[in-house]
């Protein structure tokens, strides 16, 4: 079954960061302001004009958001990750998993819930009063359910970890840059092929209102996020070698094979802004 399939490969995939037996090439993007905290995270993205085709055999293009904890006692220190992921097929998953010093705390997954026409596929992690961490993800597969904004939406079940805020913004541990939440692209090989895309949008992150700073670019052999147990760990753990940005805007980057490494602590856009995502624009439903 193509969906075991998919469900096996994207485990794997999000086990690099934390427990690394080997190195995933990833590229993504980063908040680039001095450390802060926020109680939810958010982030956009579509792989609209992917060619499936283009993507080997068994392997993936996931797009994903990673968030650190702030919590260092009880399961913790933690990471948080919610993600899309589209298959050779052209089929899109989307998956929620959490992370401690002991290894996976949370795992689930969805598959089937759009493909590379959706329109957009949103997503959001943040800390629910009294019942703990829980992930969101809203998916707009129509330009109805877009203009209606009535995504189907998938909820991951709220875990208990201690943590009640997440890390944004740059600090230093581990003798290593730390980088608490970050967007990204990540791939079991770099697919060296132009006709595909990931666009990511809505890097925002709520403190007393949803915000965004400056954003720069990281690759997967640096992108270090969090201590834990005494060593700093990465999302991916390889470079994704010929991967660019080839379109950037306030909060807004599309990553595609071009033939260019994007590089580390590029400037991806400036300045700072925010609204409410658009997801959230509902009442209730982050």
């Amino acid at each position: 079954m193509k969906g075991a399939t998919v469900l096996l490969l994207l485990v794997a995939f999000l086990l690099v960061g934390v427990l690394p037996v080997h190195a995933n090439p990833y590229v993504g993007s980063y908040l680039s302001n001095s450390q802060s905290t926020s109680t939810s995270n958010f982030f956009g993205t579509s792989f609209t004009s992917t060619s499936a085709s283009v993507i080997p055999s068994g392997d993936w293009i996931a797009s994903e958001m990673g968030n650190a904890g702030t919590a260092t006692t009880g399961s913790c220190p933690c990471f948080y990750q919610l993600g899309y992921i589209i298959d050779d097929t052209g089929n899109v998953a989307v998956t929620a998993q959490y992370w401690g010093p002991s290894g996976s705390l949370y795992s689930s997954q969805t598959n089937n819930v759009g493909s590379a026409s959706s329109i957009t596929l949103e997503g959001i992690t943040e800390y629910v009063s009294g019942s703990g961490i829980q992930s969101k993800a809203f998916v707009y597969n129509t330009l109805t359910q877009y203009n209606n904004n009535s995504p189907n939406s998938y909820t991951f079940t709220a875990q208990s970890t201690g943590d009640t805020q997440f890390y944004y913004g740059t600090s230093t541990g581990c003798s290593s840059t730390l980088l608490g939440y970050q967007v990204g692209v990540e791939s079991p090989t770099t697919v060296s092929s132009s006709s595909w895309y990931v666009w990511q949008n809505t890097m925002e992150v709520y403190t007393t209102s949803w915000i965004y700073q400056a954003g720069s670019s990281i690759e997967g052999n640096n992108s270090f996020f969090q201590c834990i147990s005494g060593s700093a760990h990465d999302i991916g753990g390889a470079q994704m070698s010929g991967v660019s940005a080839v379109y950037t805007a306030a909060n807004t980057v599309e990553w595609q094979y071009s033939g260019t490494t994007e590089g580390n602590n590029v400037a991806l856009w400036s300045g700072s802004g925010g609204s409410t995502p658009y997801a959230c624009q509902v009442s209730g439903r982050c």
